[in-house]
Formats: C-alpha cells, structure tokens, sequence
C-alpha cells in the first residue's frame, strides 16, 4: 500500500513539474535583442518576436502588399486573395521564404493585400436580370391581381347596380 502511495505522489510531482512548465516556451532560447527579434544562426535569417521589429515588418507588409492588392482591385480580380494566399504559402514550402518569417508576415501581407483591394474595387454593374429579374418574375402575378381585381370591382358595381334598381323598384 505504501508502495502504491509513493508511485501516485511521483506521478503527481512529474505531471504538476510538466504542466508548470509547457514545452511550447521552451521552442528556442528567445534572447531577443531591443529592436525585438534575434538572428537565426541555421539560415541567417533575423526572425521578429515583438516590438519595432514586428511593426517595421507589418510596414514592409503594406509596402509590398498593398499595391498589389489595389492593382488587382482596379482589375476587378475577386478571387486574387486566395490566389495571392496559395502563392505565398507556395513559395513558404520551396523554401523561397523563410517559414519562421512567414508566420509573421503572412498574416500582415494578407491584410495589406485585402485593404488595398477595398480601396480601389468597384463593383460590376448589374446586368439587365440582377436589377428587374424580380420585377419580371412578379409581372404575372401582378398581371393576374390586376385582372381578378377588375373583375370583383365590376361585379362590384353591377351589385350595387342591382340594389338600387330594387330599391326604385320597392317605392315605386
């Protein structure tokens, strides 16, 4: 019984010990520098963690990104996010950019590239059956009340007809 206690008490201590300290922290040593990121040794590669690092990458982001997604809103080219999106994850995984920079800077390109699109985008004009399709898809029905509105306000009038020709008749 004492054995089975001290086996749970260190199951315990382990799972407490990995639980306080996830692994996801320990990814890299960070010692990032005062502009906010560190010099990656492997690929010689500056990768950005916080501060003026990250926002001079989101500038450079718009920089790039921005014209293209205006260009491509002038052009009218809806699907040019997701094209644009593919390609630049495309070129992430032939290595042509850096993943680690990719995880950064992505998501800021992405967003320059949709602003610019927003800025310059006009949307087509409606065709002939966008704007009065349901207008025409009404007309018969429309066409119908009409008709059996006619018709009831004319039965109408030849009741009303009727009345007074009985009421003559009646003081006659």
């Amino acid at each position: 019984m004492k054995r089975l206690r001290k086996i749970q008490t260190s199951i315990l201590i382990c799972l407490f010990f990995v639980l306080l300290f996830p692994y996801g922290t320990l990814a890299h040593g960070g010692n990032t520098d005062s502009y906010g990121g560190h010099k990656k040794n492997s690929n010689r590669t500056y990768h950005c963690h916080s501060g003026q690092c990250l926002e001079d990458a989101r500038k450079e982001a718009y920089k790039i990104a921005l014209p293209i997604g205006q260009k491509d809103g002038r052009l009218g080219k809806e699907n040019g996010y997701e094209e644009y999106q593919n390609v630049l994850w495309e070129r992430v995984g032939t290595g042509e950019i850096d993943s680690e920079r990719a995880e950064y800077m992505i998501p800021y390109v992405l967003v320059a590239y949709k602003e610019g699109f927003k800025d310059t985008y006009i949307p087509p004009a409606p065709t002939f059956w966008e704007k009065y399709g349901g207008y025409i898809a009404a007309a018969p029905f429309l066409l119908w009340g009409i008709y059996f509105g006619v018709i009831i306000i004319f039965m109408v009038i030849l009741t009303v007809i009727g009345w007074v020709q009985n009421v003559r008749e009646f003081f006659r």
